[in-house]
């Protein structure tokens, strides 16, 4: 089994890369954005300091003079207050109007977003504190910034950790759970019941299958994105995965897939897998079509000398999304999965597009 971890070791090392290499060489990763985000929260703070203290620096000239001009340290003191309260109110302005969304389907991670906050805050006031550490130039204030620096590194490392999880998933695009809209039925019980799997899924990861299915633009892998995106808040190893490139990876032993594609861990490695784009044949265009006997027969075949694909798909959480709404062909789809792992729950979650949604959705 997949560790449930990343390791100190690899995310220094993701933090080195993302401080020495430029963008022109390789593609930006999710980490070098967060890491390029907490230096320009840094950076402001600083200059808005900065700009304070050198405003300040000429309240002799005002007739409401406030601040000595001649003592450097209530000056710069006065200037990193004005900083430190100028960015708070900011964040609290956007914090604000993040928590005040709404979603019928799935509650906003209102800790997550306090502490996201939070730590921005933070960044922005050792910014604005700097200005102290070079005007004061004092031992003390060097230990506070010494003991700041640590707090704020191990605290980054934690945040590191669940950018490298959503950046090795692979995903198509980016989505939490909070941001995603989908219809199930107009049932309470229905909505309640796909709700209820789906946390299940991000909390736990129990071993198990679960098939996502219906017709176009019906939401499916918006909801496995969103599944995905918040199982990396729980540091859950997840690989995203389109029926075509499994196919092509299954004969390709790990080793191979992480040099080849820079992955911390390969399809197999992982504790949730989502395989996208099962498209049936005569449903919908595009994508990998075949039917499931075909996929049970490739994934047999295609098992290499070191690895048994068939005990990968039984160890872990899997979902599948089939881009139909014929409910005989996800039997025979979940007829397939059955023959791969006969002990294993299968579950069903059908939706559909909100054109298809007929009538009001039910009242809470």
């Amino acid at each position: 089994m997949a560790k449930k971890y990343i390791p100190s070791w690899d995310v220094f090392v993701q933090m080195l890369e993302d401080l020495t290499t430029k963008d022109t060489h390789r593609a930006a990763t999710l980490s070098y954005a967060y890491l390029a985000n907490q230096l320009g929260h840094i950076a402001l703070g600083y200059i808005i300091a900065a700009f304070a203290h050198a405003l300040l620096e000429q309240v002799e000239k005002w007739e409401w003079a406030f601040v000595d001009p001649g003592k450097d340290s209530e000056v710069s003191w006065w200037a990193f207050g004005m900083s430190a309260l100028i960015w708070f109110l900011v964040e609290a302005f956007y914090v604000r109007k993040a928590l005040m969304k709404t979603n019928k389907d799935f509650q906003r991670p209102k800790l997550q977003i306090i502490e996201d906050v939070s730590m921005d805050i933070l960044f922005f006031w050792f910014g604005g504190s700097l200005v102290l550490y070079f005007r004061l130039d004092t031992l003390p204030m060097m230990y506070v910034h010494i003991g700041v620096t640590v707090f704020l590194f191990f605290w980054v490392m934690k945040w590191y950790r669940i950018k490298m999880c959503q950046q090795y998933i692979r995903l198509p695009f980016h989505q939490r759970l909070m941001d995603t809209k989908v219809f199930c039925g107009n049932t309470i019980p229905a909505r309640l019941n796909m709700q209820e799997e789906v946390l299940n899924i991000v909390n736990d990861r129990p071993r198990g299958h679960w098939i996502f299915y219906g017709g176009n633009s019906s939401g499916k892998t918006g909801l496995a994105v969103g599944i995905a995106s918040d199982a990396a808040f729980k540091k859950c190893k997840t690989s995203y995965q389109t029926m075509s490139r499994l196919i092509q990876e299954m004969v390709i032993s790990d080793a191979q897939l992480r040099d080849e594609f820079y992955l911390l861990w390969s399809w197999r490695d992982s504790d949730l897998l989502i395989i996208d784009d099962i498209v049936i044949t005569g449903e919908t265009a595009g994508g990998h079509s075949f039917a499931p006997e075909c996929f049970v027969d490739e994934l047999r075949q295609d098992s290499i000398p070191e690895i048994d694909n068939y005990r990968v798909f039984r160890e872990k959480a899997v979902i599948w999304i089939l881009g139909t709404s014929d409910e005989q062909k996800v039997s025979e789809w979940t007829n397939a999965i059955r023959s791969i792992d006969e002990e294993a729950p299968i579950k069903r979650i059908k939706l559909v597009s909100e054109r298809e949604h007929v009538g009001n959705e039910p009242d809470d």
